[in-house]
C-alpha cells in the first residue's frame, strides 16, 4: 500500500532524476526518464525506475525505505 512518503518521493525523483542518479550512484548522467511503475495489478510497485539511455543503456530502481 503507497504511503504519503512514497509518493512525495516519487514526485522528486521524477522532478530530477538526473541528480538522483548522481547523489545515490555517483553516476553523472547526460539523460534519465523516469519510467512507469504503475503495476495496477500487483500490490508492490517499485518507488522509481529511471532509464538512462547508453551506451550502454541501463536503469535504476530506486527503492526508498524510512522507519
Amino acid at each position: 500500500m503507497a504511503k504519503t512518503f512514497d509518493a512525495t518521493t516519487k514526485d522528486l525523483i521524477e522532478s530530477d532524476p538526473r541528480a538522483w542518479l548522481l547523489v545515490l550512484f555517483e553516476q553523472d548522467v547526460r539523460s534519465a526518464a523516469p519510467m512507469n511503475v504503475d503495476l495496477s495489478t500487483v500490490t508492490a510497485e517499485a518507488d522509481a525506475l529511471l532509464q538512462v539511455p547508453g551506451p550502454p543503456s541501463w536503469i535504476a530502481h530506486i527503492e526508498v525505505q524510512s522507519t
